[in-house]
């Protein structure tokens, strides 16, 4: 399992200058049901602010997912 707090940081890797104003976001292949999604809308608000960037909401929401697969 992974450790969802330090996913995709490479202390070692180098650094970019790079600043885009744009998040380029993958497609996923998770599917949910309209149950699973309706439940997924009921308990995350991607709107409000988390006061960490969006980071407290993206771990929420993979653990709320898996939650709902498991």
């Amino acid at each position: 399992m992974s450790n969802w707090q330090t996913f995709g940081i490479d202390y070692d890797g180098p650094v970019t200058d790079i600043q885009a104003d744009n998040v380029v976001v993958p497609e996923s292949h998770i599917q949910l049901t309209d149950h699973q999604l309706q439940e997924l809308h009921s308990r995350m608000d991607p709107l409000s602010d988390d006061g960490n960037n969006g980071i407290s909401h993206f771990l929420n929401t993979v653990t709320i997912i898996q939650g709902l697969n498991e």
